[in-house]
């Protein structure tokens, strides 16, 4: 909800400030209307703040969620915008609602097995310790890609899956997050 009161307010603005129409004007604010959580823990860093775990832990999954939200909102009006007519994509706003659904659905469906999957592969699998760095990073890709192939938000695939499998436990959480704080 409030990716979509962001969009619509800057793409407001949009349409009168810079002059364009409703729809470029709300393509601008689906562009912007999420967070990122990266650029929300580095303020909160640099200013030496310390969140809660609990706190953190909401924060984190807040700022995720929004991505998958703008990128649906971005897609559409892109959709909409190169399509010309809402007729010519879609039959109606069922369409529109109906392919949220398929992409918030399916990305949460396959996004929290493929945590609870990756977790328990991750525990079975007895291999190099630098290795387990890579089997995560190709995990998200797969996830990503599998989940995209059913029309699912693989984005979000990922998401649930990466908070899934990294707030659990298991036998190579140092490594994994040892080798994320250095790409972050």
């Amino acid at each position: 909800i409030g990716v979509v009161i962001t969009a619509g307010v800057t793409g407001a603005a949009a349409k009168f400030f810079l002059e364009v129409s409703w729809l470029e004007g709300f393509l601008v604010g689906s562009i912007v209307g999420s967070t990122d959580a990266a650029a929300v823990f580095l303020l909160l860093h640099a200013r030496g703040l310390r969140l809660k775990d609990r706190s953190r832990a909401t924060l984190e999954l807040e700022a995720g969620l929004n991505d998958p939200m703008a990128v649906f909102l971005t897609l559409t009006c892109v959709g909409l915008l190169t399509a010309g007519e809402i007729g010519l994509m879609v039959d109606g706003p069922w369409d529109l609602i109906n392919g949220f659904l398929v992409q918030a659905l399916g990305g949460i469906l396959f996004g929290v097995g493929a945590g609870f999957g990756l977790l328990w592969l991750t525990n079975r699998l007895n291999i190099a310790s630098g290795l387990y760095p890579v089997l995560a990073v190709a995990a998200a890709m797969l996830i990503f890609s599998i989940t995209q192939e059913f029309e699912a938000s693989g984005f979000l695939a990922a998401y649930l899956a990466g908070f899934v499998f990294g707030s659990r436990r298991h036998r190579a959480t140092q490594l994994i997050n040892r080798f994320h704080d250095g790409l972050a």
